[in-house]
């Protein structure tokens, strides 16, 4: 049995930034000057179609998929994720 917890932080997922930063890729070390405000709302579209094909993936293949946030501890969680299926199932 496969359950996937995809673990976002809020701010990744609304892009809440305000002011201008500059973005570092961790990977290339490439960096960007970001408005957030211009790219905002294209970034939520992007980012909430990125979880649904995850969403969407999952559920076709039989697997569960659990959305979570940093901020709320993994026991915390699974718990409630094994509470949800007991109910359930």
């Amino acid at each position: 049995e496969v359950i996937v917890f995809h673990i976002l932080d809020e701010a990744e997922r609304r892009f809440g930034f305000q002011r201008e930063a500059i973005f570092r890729d961790l990977e290339t070390e490439d960096e960007m000057l970001v408005r957030p405000w211009e790219i905002q709302g294209e970034y939520r579209k992007s980012i909430d179609a990125w979880i649904e094909r995850y969403r969407r993936t999952c559920r076709e293949i039989g697997v569960d998929y659990v959305p979570m946030h940093t901020e709320t501890p993994f026991d915390t969680a699974l718990l409630a994720y094994l509470d949800k299926r007991r109910r359930v199932g």
